[in-house]
């Protein structure tokens, strides 16, 4: 974030995205070759379930075994058959959209798809304006507006300790319930903001800043991103 925010400050933007494009590429590159140990879905003290949803091809072979036996062939014949094995790209596309198609079925997991739409559509997002509005009327600058987000990520750190901490063990319904409680209040935070109503009572705009961001972006962390995130832990199928 620093170093954004000198590169923004400072030099023309062509450097940042040079240097952004730069990076972006090294990620890729090393996205490009995971360990073996990284691609493991499988935790090995669980006991295997026939009802597992799997992305491997470990049930390849008895699937195949249990068609042609139900094909009219005897089923001496079709263990001592060898059969072989089905790799390729096209393949496990295939299997992992089966996967995720049987997964979407499930109620947990189509609500949570619905819950995300509706956000989605009640629930705008306004942050290239927040930008500019920072920027052009309130003034401040490129180096300031990143240390602003360096404050941000920081207190995603510090909100997921409070989490692991104290609320791993609430409902998650209750936590995403004070989330947009919360968010309420973060809104109306924002609306006074932008009609500088802090002026009104002698709060400095960088103070103002500087707060609402270090106490709402803590709640969003505790309230609404890591249960959302434990969630899709707890209801996602075996090996998805």
């Amino acid at each position: 974030c620093i170093f954004g925010g000198l590169m923004t400050q400072y030099h023309h933007p062509k450097w940042c995205f040079f240097w952004y494009s730069f990076m972006g590429l090294f990620v890729s590159l090393a996205a490009c070759f995971p360990t073996k140990k990284s691609e493991d879905d499988k935790v090995w003290t669980d006991e295997p379930e026939d009802s597992d949803i799997s992305t491997s091809l470990e049930n390849y072979n008895a699937e195949q075994r249990r068609q042609m036996i139900a094909r009219g062939q005897s089923e001496a014949s079709v263990n001592q058959r060898e059969i072989p094995a089905r790799t390729g790209f096209c393949y496990r596309l295939k299997k992992n959209c089966q996967a995720i198609g049987r997964a979407i079925q499930m109620r947990e997991i189509f609500c949570i798809v619905i819950f995300f739409i509706l956000r989605g559509i009640l629930n705008p997002t306004f942050e290239e304006f927040s930008y500019f509005f920072l920027l052009n009327v309130i003034g401040i600058s490129k180096f300031l507006f990143a240390v602003l987000v360096l404050v941000g990520q920081i207190c995603h750190v510090l909100g997921a300790l409070l989490y692991k901490a104290f609320c791993r063990n609430v409902d998650t319904r209750w936590m995403v319930f004070w989330a947009i409680l919360a968010n309420v209040f973060a809104t109306f935070a924002n609306f006074a903001f932008a009609k500088r109503w802090n002026k009104n009572c002698n709060i400095n705009d960088i103070v103002f800043l500087f707060f609402t961001d270090v106490v709402f972006n803590v709640i969003q962390t505790v309230l609404y991103s890591l249960p959302i995130l434990a969630l899709f832990a707890k209801i996602a199928p075996a090996k998805i």
